[in-house]
């Protein structure tokens, strides 16, 4: 790699057999030694990731600073725990799988759900509801139309609006793809149309957040995510 550092040096899925202050000293001493600039983690729960950032503290280590989450407009489960965590604790998400291994980028529908050669068909997480995601590329499409632009840029553009949002992973096999996707950075949705994406791919509130709506409302207003 032609470097003497790492950037940003990533704890790549919750290891539950090693103990967490032995993992963060490993990434202290790489950093104390400047093997590597920052620190961070992928894929970990939120209240594991918390407890790790606290212990940082305690023991006046380097704080991680990024995250690495899988998060898009079909996958909004990180808005429960996990980006209010960051938010509050200053942490950055790059995220993986902006479009949910290409099914927002409109070429999936009802009527061709499988199209020729497409990732879905041969790699599915099973991480959404085919059904309701119908519904979503159909608003995103709609949007993209309004603005001569693509439901891929769309699907980027909505994650870069979120605050808790540093950067986003770009996985392409064709140029065309590339661009749609660079095409992203130029994009400005506007309140209302951030709002209609939400709407539509509102997922389902669970306990204890579903407690929110019983909440005096000033203080409801005042939750920052």
């Amino acid at each position: 790699m032609n470097t003497e550092y790492i950037d940003v040096l990533l704890l790549h899925a919750d290891d539950p057999i090693t103990p967490i202050d032995e993992s963060l000293k490993a990434m202290e001493l790489l950093v104390q030694k400047g093997l590597v600039r920052y620190t961070g983690l992928s894929n970990f729960s939120a209240w594991k990731t918390a407890t790790m950032i606290q212990r940082q503290k305690d023991l006046n280590y380097s704080p991680f600073v990024a995250s690495q989450m899988h998060y898009s407009i079909l996958n909004r489960e990180m808005e429960y725990e996990f980006i209010p965590m960051s938010l509050h604790h200053g942490l950055g998400m790059m995220v993986w799988s902006p479009l949910s291994s290409g099914f927002l980028s409109g070429k999936y529908t009802r009527e061709n759900p499988k199209p020729e050669d497409s990732r879905l068909n041969t790699f599915d997480l099973g991480l959404f509801n085919r059904e309701t995601a119908y519904d979503v590329v159909d608003k995103i499409t709609e949007i993209a139309k309004n603005h001569h632009s693509s439901p891929t840029a769309v699907s980027i553009a909505w994650l870069l609006s979120k605050q808790v949002v540093s950067t986003v992973i770009l996985g392409v096999s064709k140029l065309e793809q590339l661009q749609s996707n660079l095409d992203a950075s130029s994009l400005h949705l506007s309140t209302d149309e951030i709002a209609a994406i939400d709407e539509v791919s509102k997922p389902q509130i669970r306990y204890p957040q579903n407690f929110a709506g019983m909440q005096d409302p000033i203080l409801k207003s005042a939750k920052r995510f």
